[in-house]
């Protein structure tokens, strides 16, 4: 069944993944920013991200193939925060479906005193891949945030991946113009490269 936020455009699928505590409409204004430059987004599922990997993960996963069965195509995952952990899981699990991983302000590993007392986070810290933010083959950039106060720039990159760094808070990326325009220019640069 297509979700409202979910329209078809010239654009390969593009999932979107929000971040810890919100729900997919979190992500409202990117999907609304990316459909007016012509890409195809889809919604996260609706899961309770306090639940541990082993309950979130099968469902992201099946939202990742129903996403793929649905257009026939490779989908670019975008993640938000903990969404950008979800979005490096599913490229682990599921490469074959994964057309690029962006993630906005995810962590690397636990760079925070109250993520550490998380172990929802620390869990996917471990599923997402660890230091290999993807797997080869699969085109990946990290956009971090300079103003960003919950993940520090230096935590939300790995050496050797590319990154962009712009003058973004953590909590504002999904809102934010200058993330509407580097996701578009990611996602048509991933669109045109061959892989």
């Amino acid at each position: 069944m297509r979700q409202r936020s979910e329209r078809t455009g010239s654009g390969e699928p593009a999932l979107l993944l929000q971040p810890f505590a919100t729900t997919p409409e979190f992500m409202g204004q990117l999907h609304v920013a990316l459909r007016r430059r012509g890409h195809r987004t889809y919604k996260g599922p609706r899961v309770p991200n306090v639940f541990p990997v082993s309950v979130i993960g099968k469902t992201l996963v099946a939202r990742l193939e129903a996403v793929a069965d649905q257009t026939g195509e490779r989908v670019h995952l975008i993640g938000h925060s903990l969404g950008g952990l979800w979005a490096r899981y599913l490229a682990h699990r599921r490469p074959a479906l994964a057309r690029s991983v962006t993630t906005l302000g995810s962590p690397f590993w636990q760079d925070r005193a109250w993520i550490r007392l998380l172990p929802v986070i620390s869990g996917w810290l471990d599923a997402a891949g660890g230091r290999q933010a993807v797997p080869e083959g699969i085109p990946f950039v990290a956009i971090v945030g300079r103003n960003d106060r919950i993940v520090a720039p230096q935590h939300a990159r790995l050496d050797g991946y590319p990154y962009v760094e712009l003058g973004v808070a953590h909590i504002a990326m999904p809102f934010h113009p200058a993330i509407h325009r580097t996701v578009d220019r990611l996602l048509r640069t991933h669109s045109a490269s061959k892989h």
